[in-house]
């Protein structure tokens, strides 16, 4: 045996060790990874099934069977094997970035252009591998070539090219991330790919609206995810002429501190914007912590700006062009609730007179609340009596150490507040009402008025004070069948 034939039988040896040998560990390899659910297996798979067998291929056309590496065949097989790179690298970077991704993972907030870029310098690298290693052709040339043709290309495609350009300057800069809330023009929706060309925003509506990154590179936009998560809201109300500004300010103030969600700090502001045509104008300033709650925060909020409005008496104005048909005084009766009949179907009012209960209506007002707005807290000032005539009103109060415990529940034809027949004018409970709710308030000075003058009515106030501060549980706030 010469020294020729005894390389050529090392490298047979070697190779029928080896190509089997790694075949069986790579496949118990793969194996081990599909049970333990690891989608790094595909990588081991593709290793053993075209890598390997096409880099032994070629080993032993060049080692064994004495092929030059310049011959076509051993080219071929290097082309096939730097191909089969190529696939094992593409399945690693999608192993790495896009299996078992959690949602605040840094893949997840990876832009699918800077994995795009990646693909691309791979496939490349792959083809610059084949064309100047193997085949041996002049890069420089080919590189020159496509610079020519690159013009005319680049005179085509112009617009795409400065997406593209553009979308490499965001990757670099970075001023948004998948996840991110983005206002665009007049387009608001949550970031959710950006890619070559665009960037994909989902809206509260779950539409998909897609802006192309030269735009982005050209206009401004807002991020409303940075530096952090916290939203500023503007809302610009209108209140009459007649409502004293300091009266509004005090009660919108006292809206925006008692509406779940707003944040205290950094604190609401309520300003005087401006004197309009039907108004005064005031602006609201108020942070929440996710733009994403904005939506039923600000709900929350506007409902019960109706209903303070009309509680307090102030006036929400609006154009009107002209009146026809009635006088202004009987616009103004038509618009009132029939207190009459109300109070009518109040029975605890039975205990009175019927003098009394024909005076009473001259001296009570309305007033509503909104689904879970407070009505009172504990310790705060009650105007009267509330007679509930359509809704229902929870009372909670302190518990022995300190915790908040239910007190009693009331509802349409019953009251609360009966405290206010007295000296006392505070609330011994936290009031909420649990649904819309409409009231008939008799004040304090008429309360206490009736209580001296009807000893029936003061006796059925004292005893439903004594029911709710006993230990009976919730108790309702009238019994019509006790009436006697």
């Amino acid at each position: 045996m010469n020294q020729i034939e005894i390389y050529r039988f090392y490298w047979t040896i070697g190779i029928l060790i080896f190509l089997p040998l790694s075949s069986v560990l790579l496949l118990e390899l793969e194996l081990f990874l599909k049970r333990k659910g690891s989608e790094y297996r595909s990588v081991v798979h593709w290793i053993r099934i075209l890598f390997i067998p096409f880099v032994s291929i070629w080993m032993a056309l060049v080692f064994v069977t004495g092929y030059e590496i310049t011959d076509d065949l051993p080219k071929i097989v290097a082309t096939l094997a730097d191909i089969s790179g190529v696939v094992v690298a593409l399945s690693l970077v999608n192993a790495i970035l896009f299996t078992n991704v959690s949602e605040n993972s840094w893949q997840a907030r990876t832009p699918k252009l800077l994995v795009d870029i990646v693909r691309l310098v791979l496939v490349v690298t792959g083809i610059a591998v084949v064309l100047w290693f193997v085949w041996g052709i002049d890069l420089g040339q080919v590189a020159a070539a496509l610079g020519i043709g690159s013009i005319v290309i680049g005179l085509a495609v112009a617009e795409p090219l400065g997406n593209v350009f553009a979308g490499l300057m965001l990757l670099l800069e970075r001023p948004i991330a998948v996840g991110d809330w983005v206002k665009i023009g007049d387009d608001l929706g949550q970031v959710v790919e950006s890619n070559w060309r665009a960037v994909h925003l989902r809206t509260f509506l779950h539409q998909m609206v897609v802006v192309p990154n030269s735009i982005l590179a050209k206009e401004k936009f807002i991020n409303l995810s940075r530096p952090n998560k916290l939203h500023c809201e503007n809302i610009e109300l209108g209140f009459s002429y007649d409502d004293a500004p300091n009266k509004v300010r005090v009660i919108l103030q006292d809206l925006l501190d008692s509406t779940s969600g707003i944040l205290k700090d950094p604190p609401p502001m309520v300003r005087v914007l401006s004197y309009g045509d039907f108004s005064i104008n005031y602006r609201l300033i108020f942070f929440v912590e996710d733009i994403t709650k904005l939506g039923g925060i600000r709900d929350a909020f506007m409902t019960k700006v109706w209903y303070a409005a009309r509680r307090q008496g102030i006036t929400i104005p609006f154009p009107t062009a002209t009146e026809i048909g009635y006088e202004a005084s009987d616009i103004e009766e038509k618009a009132k609730p029939p207190i009459d009949a109300s109070l009518s179907k109040i029975p605890i009012l039975f205990h009175l007179t019927a003098q009394q209960r024909a005076d009473l209506p001259a001296s009570v007002q309305w007033q509503s609340f909104a689904k879970n707005e407070i009505i009172a807290s504990i310790g705060s000032n009650l105007d009267g009596i509330y007679l509930v005539v359509d809704g229902r009103v929870r009372a909670t109060t302190h518990g022995p150490n300190g915790e908040i415990v239910p007190a009693f529940e009331v509802g349409q034809s019953e009251l609360f507040g009966e405290s206010t027949a007295s000296a006392n004018r505070l609330s011994e409970f936290k009031l909420v009402a649990l649904e819309d709710l409409n009231c008939v308030v008799i004040r304090h000075e008429k309360a206490m008025e009736l209580v001296t003058d009807s000893p029936r009515f003061a006796r059925e106030l004292s005893r439903i004070s004594e029911l709710r501060k006993s230990s009976r549980g919730i108790q309702t706030a009238y019994n019509p069948k006790a009436i006697t």
